[in-house]
């Protein structure tokens, strides 16, 4: 290519100067390179080749042509001198006039013909200085294009030099990056070109006013506009994400999985193939063998949906294992082989929002997964045109239309290009003489440089419109976040899916700002709260009560993270935990010891915070009418004091919590009331199906049937709603039913359709075709109603589609109350007073029942599932009692036995939550009770001996919106429980929940070293200044001599346990750490382990080998105390004998459940008795020998220490006492005194005076593990409301 200087040259050359030589060696070249010269030739090797020999030529023939014309110059010139001197000799000659005549004709004759030879030179010159000036403005006209095509040629010449490269970019990201978000694809291809050293040769391209480094772009790699502009107007969107998965479908050698929440891609797929025969199916189609059998045997393309694992008969083909038969190309089908037509295409299809890999590493490699989900940055994108269309429709068509303008103006420009350079091409002759070809040449140039300004205008305008638009990005931003956040949510639960279009619909309602500010800043951040309250309505209705108050904390740490300090969430998660001893800590004696390990982490991760606290002043926190004292709150923020009260106070949590989520989101109720069927109703249409979500355990799901049969009644009118107990076998009765309710305008309800999770894809797809666009099937009226338990197998994009609500009944007694009266019919009431007294009665009794879950495990020790069906079935033996029983004792004794015994206390499973539904229905259902006027069901509320409703209505209409814990019988500091087991709940749910966020893979030795590192640190901190690992025969060299006594040889079991699992975890740990530190694979075990601990979960091999806590930190703090006080106390006392004489915390047993049992064997080992012979005595009083013991039998007594009681108080030994308001939920109880007698000498030990009851005494606060269970006297109240009061023992940890 020429440069400046040569260009300059070029033009100024001069061919006078072309010597004889110089223009033989020309020509001859010409002659002997004939063909090089030809212009097809040269137009082949280069586009300014052609031209540059055509101007050699000319310049040779010009050269040739000067040479010719020298001698008549030359001749010319002697001519004239001849002339001259002719007229000289003239005037001398004049004499000689015939002479003279003659040589004057002949002069004559000469000249004419010299004449004639100059003007012919004159006229080839002047051709020649036309040529040349053609010529030179041919060259200016295509100086622009010669620029461009330089520096065209320059990038093809580098491409040419990073085309292996850019290959090897371009299959990696195919083939790695697909399944990966956008901001991982951009940071991996930024890592790759730095590790290939690509970076030095960037391509700078200007976009606006800011430039913009391109290495490498597999858009511009593999595509062309004509392609791109093809591509869109098949329905693919234009960012670069969706181009870059339609170059991975495109191009790819496996066979795409394709994750796409919005299914859009399926759309562009079914447009891009249209010329062929496109078919959607899915494995769980009881036709799919034989739909794949036809595809691949008539060459269809076919599209898998649902695919989260991948079906085996799918494993030939994405193996392109082929069979072939002479000819035939087969691939194996089951069991058979089919024939393979190359046409067929294959696209698995899922509406995953996340990369999960299939369960067989074997599938990830077959396909290829492409990630079609939009990240925050693209839906930002997407809710700012949405904004811009609805605020300023012109603005974003004007965009819309430049933005088309834009590529149209870049195709044309490519097509003059190829234009011009076509017409320099096939030009014939000389170029510089074909004066069509110049007039062609000079209106593409014009026309070029036209389309050119107007490019470059366009996007100027493109420019002031972005920033016109930027005025929406705000709130854009807000609301791609806030989907984001909400979107996590499936992490807590398989079913709480929301998908893109529904959010953008909330969103698009929203936008309608009618009666509030016109425009401005005002309007985008009214606009903003009012979406957040809408979708925080939404989201809220579709999840269950435990989980409610996650999602609000996730919003907020999603939303309002500003407000949060760094460290401040991974504190109140359970993420950052104390790396100092907490026995560091000194607790003051108001501050409940158990949160010694809370308050250590907060010093440990927050050592301001603590010092602000003042913790040594006690009457500054003991005066506080506040969780926090005003002086101290000041000092702190809003999340710290959460923090604070999370650390000290968990029972007052919840309260606090709830007051900064309300204040923070600014919502007036954090927790809104269930909406009902008709506001669903209004909020949904024809094509979006209605989810109602059962609990998974249904313990308090309300049964909608009634409201749902009316609401369709007031909607549709009667006999418009058909209902379907979902089964195996109602599959295709449902789907025919489906069908014409669409058509009908009627409604369908579809109940359990979680049984029935294999058919749920079939009914996706025949809601698909009945709502598509071309179909014409969907009456405006149709609804399609659904319930289910929340079960994981329920298919993804059949959640996103339904608008969804939680079934729960209504909390709270007058709630509860006033839905079973609603429910009864008046014309169906009994019309006698006792009976409808009765049947009151029996209505509160359900509620107190039901109501009674909520304080689980101390109401209940589980939510048994009573439900509506049992109020009908005990409704019935209550009127069929009255119907066929006179005599009032045996009717209670009647309706008591039924619904003790099959209605209601068959749900029940254990022999302690029995007994209180037994003492409820002692309480409400006899003679002392019923028949009686203004009779007290409890000590707050008479009820009457009336027949009419509205008597009853009254009472109801009185209860308070609280519940009273005298409804129920349970102690006055039953809220105080509840909130402090609502806070554990909480706690474990954001720690696990936010776990699930940020899960490492198993090939991620990174993330996993830095999630494990804390768990490495605590290990190694608990076992400083222990010889558990150096001693390895601590144990096994005492058990020679002890194990012929029963109790030496249960604690030498419990510490060989404590030691050996101490050891297995040890090695464990230490495994793991050494292999993540030097790279190497982990085993499968270790890794199983790895992920468990990570997760903050006691890994399974460690759990088996011991119940522990499932918490892996707290696992191993209770295995080092544990093992501590097995080898430091138990074994010593037990190797002296004096076991028995110590005061015993069974709580430092690794199994507490055998030591009785053992120490029942021991007492009959040392009476000399049988086992069946002794009975287990429990004082709570130092025993003495003048109660008639032996000193034997006091010698194997053991005293323990460390019980707590939960439902009572016991400050002495004399028995329990009610507790107060704020009494703690779990008290330390006075030394427990054990002994196994005689049952004659256990008659006589007996507390005189005194009742007993028996209470359950458990391992830990969850009432998971039984024990025994011990005696505790009292001398207050029956013993019925002990029961109900759901008083329980625990060795508290």
């Amino acid at each position: 290519m020429l440069n400046n200087k040569n260009k300059e040259e070029t033009l100024s050359f001069d061919a006078r100067k072309i010597s004889v030589d110089s223009r033989r060696a020309v020509e001859q070249l010409l002659n002997r390179r004939k063909e090089s010269f030809d212009d097809k030739v040269a137009r082949r090797a280069s586009a300014a080749a052609a031209p540059l020999a055509a101007w050699v030529r000319a310049n040779v023939s010009y050269s040739r042509v000067l040479e010719r014309i020298t001698p008549l110059e030359q001749e010319q010139a002697n001519l004239r001198r001849n002339l001259q001197a002719a007229e000289d000799n003239m005037n001398r000659l004049a004499t000689g006039l015939d002479d003279v005549d003659k040589q004057v004709a002949l002069l004559r004759d000469q000249l004419s013909v010299s004449t004639r030879e100059a003007s012919e030179i004159e006229i080839g010159l002047k051709k020649a200085r036309q040529t040349l000036s053609v010529s030179q403005n041919l060259v200016l006209e295509l100086a622009d294009e010669y620029d461009r095509w330089r520096l065209q040629l320059e990038e093809l010449e580098q491409d040419r030099q990073n085309v292996a490269f850019h290959a090897l970019l371009a299959a990696a990201f195919i083939n790695f990056l697909s399944c990966s978000t956008e901001d991982e694809r951009k940071n991996s291809l930024s890592r790759w070109l730095t590790q290939l050293k690509l970076s030095q040769h960037a391509n700078i391209t200007e976009t606006g006013n800011e430039n913009e480094e391109v290495i490498f772009s597999l858009k511009n790699f593999l595509t062309s506009e004509q392609e791109l502009m093809l591509w869109r107007s098949e329905g693919l969107a234009a960012d670069d994400l969706a181009v870059d998965n339609a170059l991975a479908i495109t191009q790819g050698t496996l066979y795409p999985h394709i994750l796409d929440a919005t299914g859009k891609s399926i759309q562009w797929i079914m447009t891009h193939f249209k010329s062929m025969t496109v078919e959607t199916t899915s494995q769980r189609d009881e036709r799919f063998a034989n739909i794949l059998d036809l595809a691949i045997r008539f060459g269809k393309i076919i599209i898998i949906q649902d695919v989260d694992a991948i079906d085996p008969i799918l494993f030939p083909i994405l193996r392109n294992d082929y069979v072939i038969q002479g000819v035939r190309k087969l691939v194996r089908l089951g069991d058979k082989l089919v024939d393979w037509n190359d046409n067929f295409r294959l696209f698995l299809f899922s509406q995953s929002t996340g990369v999960a890999p299939m369960a067989s590493p074997q599938a990830n490699a077959l396909v290829n997964t492409i990630n079609f989900n939009t990240t925050e940055a693209g839906l930002s994108e997407q809710l700012v045109a949405l904004t811009v269309k609805h605020e300023n429709p012109e603005l974003e068509q004007r965009k819309k239309q430049l933005l088309e303008q834009e590529e149209q103006l870049k195709l044309q420009l490519a097509q003059l290009e190829e234009k011009l350079l076509q017409t320099l091409g096939n030009s014939r002759g000389n170029i510089l003489e074909n004066t069509d070809v110049l007039t062609s040449l000079r209106q593409l140039k014009q026309s070029s440089a036209t389309i050119g300004q107007s490019l470059k205008e366009s996007l100027a305008l493109q420019y002031s419109l972005e920033k016109e638009r930027s005025t929406y990005n705000e709130l854009a931003q807000f609301a791609s976040r806030l989907f984001f956040a909400i979107r996590e949510l499936s992490k807590l639960n398989h079913c709480y899916q929301f998908s893109v279009q529904a959010f953008m619909q909330i969103f698009l309602k929203n936008l309608d700002s009618k009666n509030v500010i016109e425009s401005g800043p005002e309007k985008l951040g009214f606009i903003r709260q009012r979406l957040l309250k809408t979708v925080y309505t939404m989201v809220s209705r579709a999840v269950f009560k435990p989980d409610k108050m996650v999602v609000a904390a996730h919003i907020v740490r999603e939303m309002c993270g500003h407000i949060i300090q760094p460290n401040e969430w991974e504190l109140f998660v359970g993420q950052k935990s104390a790396r100092t001893q907490s026995n560091q800590i000194q607790l003051p004696s108001w501050i409940d010891e158990s949160r010694l390990l809370s308050v250590s982490a907060l010093k440990a991760v927050f050592p301001s915070i603590f010092a602000a606290l003042h913790l040594e002043d006690t009457t500054l926190w003991s005066k506080s009418s506040t969780p926090i004292p005003p002086a101290i709150s000041q000092a702190l923020s809003p999340f710290q004091q959460v923090l604070v009260v999370q650390a000290i106070y968990p029972e007052k949590l919840i309260d606090v919590l709830t007051q900064f989520l309300s204040r923070t989101l600014e919502l007036t109720e954090l927790f809104p009331a269930t909406s009902s069927l008709r506001t669903i109703l209004n909020e949904t249409c024809a094509a979006e199906p209605i989810l109602v979500l059962l609990p998974g355990d249904a313990s308090g799901a309300y049964d909608m049937t009634v409201e749902l049969e009316e609401l369709a009644r007031d909607t549709l009118g009667d006999n418009r709603l058909i209902e379907i107990a979902m089964g195996t076998d109602e599959t295709e009765k449902a789907a025919e039913f489906v069908r014409q309710a669409a058509q009908n305008g009627h409604w369908i309800c579809l109940k359990n359709v979680h049984l029935v999770t294999g058919w749920l894809p079939v009914l996706d797809r025949l809601i698909n075709q009945l709502s598509g666009e071309e179909s014409d099937d969907l009456h405006v009226d149709f609804r399609l109603w659904m319930t289910a338990e929340p079960v994981s197998t329920l298919p993804l994009s059949l959640l996103q589609r339904c608008k969804k609500i939680v079934s729960e009944a209504p909390q709270g007694m007058k709630r509860n109350l006033n839905r079973i009266m609603e429910a009864w019919n008046p014309s169906t009431l009994p019309g006698s007073p006792i009976h409808m007294q009765a049947l009151f009665v029996l209505a509160w009794f359900h509620a107190v029942v039901q109501e009674r879950r909520n304080y689980v495990p101390q109401g209940w020790l589980k939510k048994h599932e009573f439900n509506e069906s049992d109020l009908r079935a005990a409704t019935e033996v209550l009127g069929q009692a009255f119907r066929e029983i006179d005599d009032s004792g045996n009717r209670w004794e009647y309706v008591n036995g039924l619904l003790l015994n099959v209605i209601y206390g068959g749900r029940i499973d254990n022999s302690f939550d029995l007994r209180i539904l037994r003492s409820y229905l002692v309480q409400y259902f006899n003679d002392d009770v019923l028949g009686k006027e203004r009779f007290a069901i409890n000590d707050e509320i008479t009820i009457p001996l009336s027949k009419s409703l509205r008597d009853y209505a009254t009472i109801v209409r009185h209860l308070p919106e609280t519940d009273k814990s005298s409804y129920f019988g349970l102690p006055p500091n039953i809220d105080t429980t509840v909130q402090y087991n609502q806070s554990i709940y909480l706690s474990a749910c954001l720690k696990a929940f936010y776990q699930a966020t940020a899960q490492p893979v198993a090939g991620d030795a990174k993330l996993l070293m830095n999630k494990l590192s804390p768990v490495f640190s605590t290990w190694k901190s608990l076992l400083q200044g222990t010889s558990f690992l150096t001693n390895k025969d601590l144990v096994s060299s005492l058990s020679e001599n002890m194990q012929s006594n029963p109790l030496a040889a249960f604690v030498l079991a419990e510490s060989a346990l404590a030691v050996r699992l101490i050891h297995i975890v040890h090695h464990c740990l230490a495994a793991i750490n050494r292999s993540l530190k030097s790279g190497l694979p982990l085993s499968v075990s270790l890794m199983e382990s790895a992920i468990d601990i990570s997760s903050f979960k006691t890994p399974k091999s460690w759990y088996t080998l011991w119940e522990g806590p499932l918490q892996v930190e707290q696992f191993l703090r209770s295995l080092v105390k544990r093992a501590r006080a097995l080898t430091e106390e138990w074994l010593p006392s037990v190797q002296k004998s004096q076991l028995l004489t110590n005061v015993l915390d069974l709580s430092e047993l690794m199994n507490p459940e055998a030591f009785f049992s053992v120490h029942r064997q021991h007492s009959a080992r040392e009476l000399g008795i049988s086992m069946d012979s002794l009975q287990l005595l429990v004082l709570w009083d130092k025993p003495s020998l003048s109660k008639g013991q032996s000193r034997a039998s006091a010698e194997i007594t053991a005293t323990l220490n460390g019980i707590h009681i939960q439902g009572a108080r016991m400050a002495s030994g004399v028995g329990i006492d009610e507790c107060y308001p704020d009494t703690p939920s779990w008290n330390l109880i006075p030394h427990c005194y054990l002994s196994w007698l005689p049952v004659e000498d256990v008659k006589s030990s007996r507390t005189n005076g005194l009742h007993t009851v028996k209470v359950p005494l458990y391992v830990d606060e969850e009432r998971q593990r039984l024990i025994t269970v011990l005696d505790i006297p009292f001398a207050c109240g029956m013993i019925d409301d002990w029961y109900r009061a759901g008083i329980a023992l625990s060795l508290k940890d």
